[in-house]
């Protein structure tokens, strides 16, 4: 039985000793590889995050299409009779000036729904592009750390 065996009794316990005393000084320090190890598992948590979510959102796409459709379809029609009604209304020979109101209230239900659909465009083609917006916020994260 060795010296240090001998002072604590048993070699199990000076094993344990020397463990431990390793393990404390290795805790004392960071070293690179260590942060790298630790930034690529918080990486990859991110990662099931984000794999996660466009899971559990994988079937609001065909909700969302299907809305952002029906709003499209609705706004093109009323632009595209506005414009049709405003032709009509240069070249037909009955009162212009009740097919000139009826392209003008036209207009006003395209203009007011502009502004809900450009939000509508937002989400539909920014959705498939959120992964981005997420990556950044992680690696935004990870660079505070």
């Amino acid at each position: 039985m060795s010296f240090l065996g001998r002072l604590f009794g048993t070699q199990d316990a000076t094993k344990e000793l020397v463990k431990s005393a390793k393990d404390g000084i290795d805790a004392l320090f960071y070293t690179d590889q260590e942060k790298a190890r630790d930034a690529m598992e918080e990486s990859k948590e991110a990662y099931k995050v984000l794999i996660e979510w466009v899971k559990t959102n994988s079937g609001q796409n065909l909700a969302r299409r299907i809305i952002a459709l029906s709003c499209t379809l609705v706004w093109l029609t009323q632009i595209v009779i506005s414009q049709i009604v405003k032709i009509y209304a240069v070249w037909s020979e009955v009162d212009s000036a009740k097919i000139e109101a009826t392209a003008k209230y036209l207009d006003g239900g395209v203009r007011d729904m502009n502004a809900p659909m450009m939000l509508i465009f937002g989400f539909y083609f920014a959705a498939p592009h959120l992964h981005k917006f997420a990556s950044a916020a992680a690696d935004r994260m990870k660079s505070k750390v």
